[in-house]
């Protein structure tokens, strides 16, 4: 497993054609709709053609997302496994949906899901593992 994080953080290219988030997986969702508080959301997120590479540590990913809204989302940054703590560490540089920055709200958002496993101090966000 260290190895295949080591991998992944360093160098990867991740495809999925079709994502379907609902109500049974409410951390993520809720932190996307609480993002877009402004959107009235079906109960379900579609995400379409998603793409996340990294090279060198650095991360850029692209994605359609759908609900009762459609838009492209783009994230960027470093991500690295920190093995002597278990950790993976993201730096988070930017984060849009069109042409509006939400990387605050993504990490207000964040804190309020604080936990033994989620830690977050900006720029950065923390996975225990």
């Amino acid at each position: 497993l260290e190895d295949l994080l080591k991998v992944c953080t360093t160098t990867s290219r991740i495809r999925l054609n079709y994502f379907k988030m609902d109500s049974t997986n409410p951390l993520i969702l809720d932190i996307i709709k609480n993002i877009f508080s402004e959107v009235n959301f079906t109960s379900d997120l579609i995400i379409k053609s998603l793409a996340l590479d990294t090279e060198n540590n650095n991360f850029n990913g692209k994605a359609k997302i759908q609900s009762s809204f459609s838009a492209t989302a783009k994230i960027s940054g470093k991500i690295h496994y920190l093995e002597e703590s278990k950790e993976i560490r993201i730096r988070l540089d930017k984060a849009k949906v069109g042409f509006v920055s939400v990387r605050g709200k993504i990490f207000n958002e964040l804190n309020k899901k604080k936990s033994e496993k989620l830690r977050v101090e900006k720029p950065y966000i923390f996975i225990k593992l």
